[in-house]
This record gives structure tokens, C-alpha cells and sequence, in this order.
């Protein structure tokens, strides 16, 4: 029996080891591609590992094409989309997390299934819209439409923070002679600050990595980095090495900012997971 069990956990775990270089091949040939030579890339057959590390397709990216102008459009319109989204989001947030009132839980239900709309259904009508207000091509358009993924997610998950701070405290502090939003201000959004803090990493990251609108709604002057890398083959000649450390370049912000604020990112989450 003890044999079995062995034999069983021998499997499982490789099992597991199988589906887990499947899931990382891709970033692993993503990253050695970055910084080989280009004649490495086309050899037959391919190499798994290269004998020479070569920084040249970074330096190309960086000084030879516009790669640097779109991360920064990129940073733009995330910035000011999130920034837009936690406007409108975190008072939605709280008035369905506190308020009473006819048809809120079909309004809760129907926002969260509205997130799970394709984009191409809006695409017509914010193309129509966009068009009329003449924001075409640039950065608060773009931001503007990045809003219609992000703002279901984050009154969702905002709705959930509020709810884990009891009615009690808000209570206290209007006891103690807080008005509601001077009550709001100071009591709720510190102790849900983490939580919402996760919202908004959340929020830019959606908006950072969006393709569908981003390409359809730009054509030069507020084009992101997400759509600049998928010009980039017909642009620079498919030169992939390029193309690998583009997509590094891309992904570099938002790891930095992730890793560099994890604690209160998972704190968040975990809080709103255990108390909601």
C-alpha cells in the first residue's frame, strides 16, 4: 500500500512538473530571445540555450524605435484611466455597500455580469461616441474607453472593502461629530486603504495591458506600448529579438511597481477575501 501511495505521488508531482515547464517555456524563450543574436533565433535545429548573451536587441529597442514614446503613452493613459475609475468606482462602491434601496442586488449582480460583456460589443458605439466629442487618438479617449473594463471590476471589488468596515464605526465617528462625508473620509478609506490601494494596481494594470480599444481607438500620437509591439513585426522586419525585449520592456513597470508594493497589494486582497 505504502508503495502505491508512493508511486501515486511520484506521478502527481510529475504531472505537476509537466504542466509547470509548459506554463514558464513561453517566458523562458521570451527572455533567452531577448538577448541572443538573431541568427541564434533562426537556427536549425533550435537552441534551447545560447553560448553568447547579448544586450544589443534592448539597446536597439531603446534608441532605434518608438518603443520608449509608447511605454510612456502607456503610462499616461494608465495613469489617468485608473485615476478615472477610482472616481467613479469607489462612490458607486460604497452606496451599494451601505445604502438601501429597491433593485440593489440586481444592480450588483448586473454590474459584475456587464464585465463579462466581449469589448467588441462597445466598440461601435464608443467608436461613435469617441468620434462625436472628437477625442480620437488621444489620451483621455483612450482612457475614457479603458473604462468600460475597469470600472465593473472595480466597483465590484471595491463594494466588497466597504463592507468588511462595520456600520458601527461609521456610527461612532458620526456620534463624535463627523458629518457623513468627513466620516467617510477619515475612518473608511484608511481602514479599507489597502484594499482599494489593490483596486487601483489592479485597475492599471487592465488598462496598461488592454489591446482591443487601444488599437482601434489610436493610430500615432497616444498609441501604447501594447499596440506599438504588435506593429512592430511589419515596422522593423521581423527582427524577434526585438520584438522579446519589447515585450520585456513592456511587462518591466508593472512587475516594478508589483514587487515593490506586494505587501499592501496582498494585504488587500487577503483582507477583503477573509472579511467580505
Amino acid at each position: 500500500m505504502k508503495r502505491v501511495k508512493w508511486l501515486r505521488n511520484v506521478f502527481a508531482y510529475a504531472l505537476l512538473a509537466v504542466f509547470l515547464l509548459a506554463a514558464l517555456f513561453p517566458y523562458y524563450w521570451m527572455i533567452t530571445s531577448a538577448v541572443r543574436d538573431q541568427a541564434d533565433l533562426f537556427a536549425i535545429p533550435p537552441k534551447l540555450f545560447s553560448s553568447s548573451v547579448s544586450f544589443d536587441n534592448f539597446t536597439y529597442v531603446l534608441q532605434k524605435t518608438r518603443i520608449p514614446n509608447y511605454m510612456l503613452n502607456s503610462i499616461i493613459t494608465a495613469s489617468l484611466a485608473t485615476f478615472m475609475c477610482m472616481v467613479v468606482s469607489l462612490p458607486a462602491g460604497y452606496a451599494l455597500a451601505r445604502f438601501s434601496f429597491k433593485g440593489r442586488n440586481l444592480l450588483s449582480s448586473s454590474i459584475i455580469l456587464f464585465k463579462l460583456l466581449p469589448q467588441s460589443a462597445a466598440l461601435i458605439p464608443l467608436f461613435i461616441v469617441i468620434g462625436k466629442l472628437r477625442m480620437m487618438d488621444t489620451h483621455f479617449g483612450l482612457s475614457y474607453v479603458h473604462l468600460f473594463s475597469m470600472v465593473p471590476f472595480a466597483i465590484w471589488m471595491s463594494r466588497g472593502f466597504f463592507k468588511t468596515v462595520p456600520v458601527a464605526i461609521e456610527e461612532a465617528a458620526l456620534i463624535d461629530g463627523c458629518n457623513k462625508p468627513q466620516a467617510i473620509l477619515r475612518v473608511v478609506l484608511p481602514i479599507t486603504g489597502p484594499g482599494l490601494f489593490s483596486v487601483g494596481v489592479y485597475a492599471f494594470m487592465l488598462s496598461w495591458e488592454e489591446f482591443i480599444f487601444s488599437y482601434t481607438f489610436t493610430s500615432s500620437r497616444a498609441k501604447p506600448v501594447s499596440v506599438g509591439i504588435a506593429l512592430f513585426l511589419g515596422e522593423d522586419a521581423n527582427l524577434w529579438g526585438a520584438v522579446m525585449a519589447s515585450a520585456i520592456l513592456m511587462g518591466f513597470p508593472v512587475l516594478l511597481v508589483f514587487f515593490l508594493l506586494q505587501d499592501h497589494f496582498i494585504k488587500g486582497i487577503v483582507d477583503g477575501a477573509i472579511k467580505g
